[in-house]
C-alpha cells in the first residue's frame, strides 16, 4: 500500500475566511510514509493553476474566467522525491486544489481492482463556537468537500486533458467522497483488466472549501464563555476561523476479483 500525508487548516483575516492547504513530502523525515504494494507504485503531480491560492471553481463568482486544463502533460507537474513543502491558501470558500495521483500496475493475468481510500482525518473541534442543535463543537470537517475522477493513463495526451479538463471545470466534479465521518472512505476506485502489459489510472483529486450554504452558521447565543450557532442558509463560513483539517493517510491497494 502507498500512503500520503496531506494538511489543510484555515485561519481568517477580518470577516473573510482563508484556509491553507499543505503538502509536506521528505525522505529523511516521516512527514510522508510510504510503503508501496506489490505490482503498484505511483507519482503525485500538483495543478500548476493552483497556484498559492488555490483557484475558483466555477460556482465562486459568474464573472470569473473558469480554469480548465488544456495540456495535462504540463498542467499537471511532478511533485520530485527531494521535494519538501508547497503551500497553497485557499483564500475563499469555493476555492480548491486539484492533484493528480497518477498508478502504475504490473501486467497481471486476472482482473484486478484498485482503491484509493482515505484511511483517516484529524480536525480538531472548535474551542469557543458550538453548533447548537448538536450542541458540539463545531469542525472544520465538515466544510470540507473532496471530488474525484480516474482516468486511464494510456490514454492519448488529447484524451487525459479533455477528461482533466471536464472535472476541473465542473462546478461539482461528480459526488462529494468525504462526509466528515471518523472512519475510513474509498475515494476512488477502477477496474484493472487482465493484460499483457502495464497499465496506469490517473486518479485526479480536489480539495474544495466548500461555500455551499448548508455547511454556513449564523449566531444563536453565548454561554458559559461559548458561543452557539445556528446552521442556516443566510449565514457564513467564519465558525471555520482557525481551524484545521489534515488528512493523515490515503491508501492505495489492489484486491483480486474473483
Amino acid at each position: 500500500m502507498s500512503i500520503i500525508s496531506l494538511a489543510v487548516a484555515t485561519t481568517a483575516f477580518g470577516y473573510v475566511t482563508y484556509s491553507w492547504f499543505r503538502f509536506q513530502k521528505s525522505q529523511d523525515l516521516n512527514v510522508m510514509s510510504v510503503s508501496v504494494e506489490k505490482g503498484l507504485t505511483y507519482s503525485l503531480k500538483y495543478f500548476v493553476e493552483n497556484d498559492e491560492e488555490g483557484y475558483p471553481s466555477p460556482s465562486f463568482s459568474p464573472t470569473d474566467v473558469d480554469v480548465t486544463v488544456s495540456n495535462y502533460g504540463t498542467q499537471f507537474q511532478y511533485v520530485s522525491p527531494g521535494f519538501h513543502e508547497t503551500i497553497n491558501p485557499l483564500k475563499l470558500p469555493y476555492y480548491r486544489l486539484t492533484y493528480a495521483l497518477e498508478i502504475y500496475a504490473e501486467a497481471a493475468e486476472v482482473a484486478q481492482t484498485i482503491d484509493v481510500v482515505l484511511t483517516s482525518f484529524d480536525a480538531p473541534a472548535s474551542p469557543y463556537y458550538y453548533d447548537v442543535d448538536s450542541e458540539e463543537a463545531i469542525s472544520l470537517a465538515s466544510a470540507i468537500d473532496i471530488y474525484t475522477t480516474v482516468i486511464d493513463g494510456d490514454l492519448s495526451d488529447a484524451e487525459k486533458t479533455s477528461l482533466a479538463s471536464a472535472f476541473v471545470a465542473s462546478a461539482t466534479p461528480g459526488s462529494d467522497y468525504f462526509d466528515g465521518a471518523e472512519g475510513s472512505e474509498t475515494i476512488a476506485t477502477s477496474a484493472l483488466e487482465p493484460n499483457a502489459v502495464d497499465q496506469t489510472r490517473i486518479v485526479l483529486f480536489t480539495i474544495e472549501f466548500s461555500g455551499h450554504p448548508s455547511t454556513f452558521y449564523t449566531f444563536d447565543h453565548e454561554s458559559d464563555g461559548l458561543s452557539y450557532f445556528d446552521k442556516s442558509t443566510s449565514g457564513n463560513s467564519n465558525v471555520y476561523q482557525g481551524l484545521h483539517f489534515t488528512i493523515n493517510n490515503i491508501m492505495i491497494a489492489k484486491s483480486t476479483n474473483a
